[in-house]
This record gives structure tokens, sequence and C-alpha cells, in this order.
């Protein structure tokens, strides 16, 4: 499961409706199919805050059907087993992207980046190096790919 942290979101991605039967319809349909850097931290930003909080309507519109995560304890997840999950992050802890690292291809974007969960302190607790695969698919980005490797400190 991609960890996430409590952020604003700046570009409105994702349009969630609590009716479970409109799930298709409230995903934002008309998307560009090429994302600019800033579109793509969007979309990132967007799945870290539907993860905090487990928003299961809105992971539904960011995760592709096929989605597969390599966590940072390498396990395998699918959709349903991080739409079955509970948040992410406990209680107390706030993580920070950095690093950015964004490459396209036709209708494929690899992100890559540095997460950094920090204590109420403020103070690292951990850092992991992340990779998300996003696909333009059904005329909207989706994740269909992501892995998480802790950063030894």
């Amino acid at each position: 499961m991609k960890l996430a942290s409590a952020v604003a979101i700046s570009l409105c991605i994702i349009t969630v409706s609590t009716s479970a039967g409109a799930q298709r319809s409230s995903c934002a349909p008309a998307m560009h199919k090429t994302m600019s850097d800033s579109a793509v931290v969007a979309f990132e930003t967007a799945w870290a805050a539907a993860a905090v909080a487990h928003d299961t309507a809105a992971l539904r519109c960011v995760l592709a059907n096929n989605f597969v995560d390599t966590s940072w304890q390498g396990a395998l997840r699918t959709r349903r087993d991080v739409l079955a999950s509970g948040p992410v992050t406990p209680s107390g802890l706030t993580q920070h992207f950095s690093d950015w690292r964004i490459d396209r291809f036709d209708g494929t974007v690899i992100v890559r980046g540095l997460n950094t969960v920090t204590g109420a302190d403020g103070k690292p607790v951990s850092a992991l190096r992340f990779t998300d695969v996003l696909r333009y698919l059904d005329g909207r980005w989706q994740a269909v790919a992501a892995q998480e490797t802790p950063v030894r400190q």
C-alpha cells in the first residue's frame, strides 16, 4: 500500500460520490492524456490523501482493476487488498514527498520519489523510495503498479 500524507489537493483529479452505485460516474473521466509534472504530483497527492483517509470511493477511481503493489515489506497487494485494508498511516505521523522523477511514455507515466515519514516532533521516523506506474485507461489516469523500498538510515 502506498504510504501517504494528509495534504491539500491542489488539482481536482477525483470527484468522490458517497453512493456505492455511482462509483464509475464519480471518477473524473475527462482528463488530458498528457499530464504535466504538476498534474502528476497532484495525482500522487490525491492518491496519498485517499490512502490516509481510506477513502474507498476515491481509491476505486485511482487504482486500476489490475493494480498490484509490492509493499515496503515485500508483500504483493491487489486493488481488492488495498480497498479491504484500513488507513495506511498511524496517527501522529506525517509523510513528505520529495526527489520526484517523472518519465513519460505513450499513455504511461512512471513516477519515482522519496517519502519521508516524520513524527509529531518533525523528526524523521523512516524513509521509503517509491515507484508508481500510471496508465491512461478509460479516459482517465489510473495507478497500475506501485513499489516501496525502505531507505536505510
